[in-house]
């Protein structure tokens, strides 16, 4: 999923709380051979270190 849901009505935008922060890139490997993601709130792509987040409001 891609696009920039911080502009989206209803979104907070304060009041996140990181869960864990994963290395998508395993030991040794290239970075040719990494699977990166694309953030789901932002829509960048190319991300290596993918934040899990959740906010209270939204569980």
């Amino acid at each position: 999923m891609s696009g920039n849901r911080w502009d989206q009505p209803g979104v907070p935008h304060m009041g996140w709380h990181c869960v864990e922060v994963v290395d998508l890139r395993a030991d040794g490997e290239s970075a040719d051979k990494t699977g990166y993601a694309t953030c789901q709130m932002r829509g960048n792509e190319k991300i290596r270190y993918v934040h899990v987040i959740e906010h209270p409001n939204l569980l």
